[in-house]
C-alpha cells in the first residue's frame, strides 16, 4: 500500500498565479505600499473621474511601452519634472516605466501639498495585470 505524505497547509508556500487558475485556490491580496496604488486601482479611480493620470515618461517611451487605454491621461511630464504644473484641488495617479520614478515624484508633490500616489510597477505592471494599452500612438 503506497502512503501518500503532505505538507502541512501552513508551510505550504503560496500558490502562484498558474496555480490558482488551475486549482481555484484564492490569490493572496496584493496591496499597494503606502503612497501607492495597484494598477488596477489606478484603472478604476481614472475610469471613474477620481484622478487624473501624470504620466513622467518620455514621448520615445510612450511609443515603444504605450499609452494607457484610457483615453483620460491629464499631464505629461515634459523634458523638465519642474515645468509640470498639476491642480492641488485634484487626486494624481503618477506613472512612470516601473514605478520607481514615479514614486519618488509622487512623494515630492505630496510633500507639496498635492494628492498624489504612484501606480506600483508602472506601465510594466499595468501591463502585466492586462489592462489596456496602446502601442505605437504618439
Amino acid at each position: 500500500m503506497t502512503t501518500l505524505v503532505t505538507a502541512p497547509v501552513h508551510t505550504r508556500p503560496a500558490l502562484d498565479s498558474w496555480e490558482a487558475r488551475v486549482l481555484g485556490a484564492p490569490l493572496p491580496a496584493r496591496v499597494a505600499p503606502a503612497g501607492a496604488v495597484s494598477p488596477r486601482q489606478a484603472f478604476q479611480e481614472v475610469l471613474h473621474g477620481y484622478a487624473g493620470v501624470l504620466d513622467l515618461r518620455p514621448p520615445s517611451r510612450r511609443r515603444v511601452e504605450g499609452e494607457l487605454g484610457l483615453g483620460r491621461v491629464s499631464a505629461v511630464a515634459g523634458p523638465r519634472l519642474a515645468d509640470v504644473h498639476v491642480d492641488p484641488t485634484q487626486r494624481w495617479l503618477v506613472l512612470s516605466s516601473t514605478g520607481r520614478t514615479a514614486a519618488a515624484v509622487a512623494r515630492d508633490l505630496r510633500d507639496g501639498g498635492v494628492d498624489a500616489l504612484a501606480v506600483t510597477g508602472g506601465v510594466r505592471g499595468w501591463r502585466r495585470t492586462g489592462l489596456p494599452l496602446r502601442v505605437g500612438v504618439h
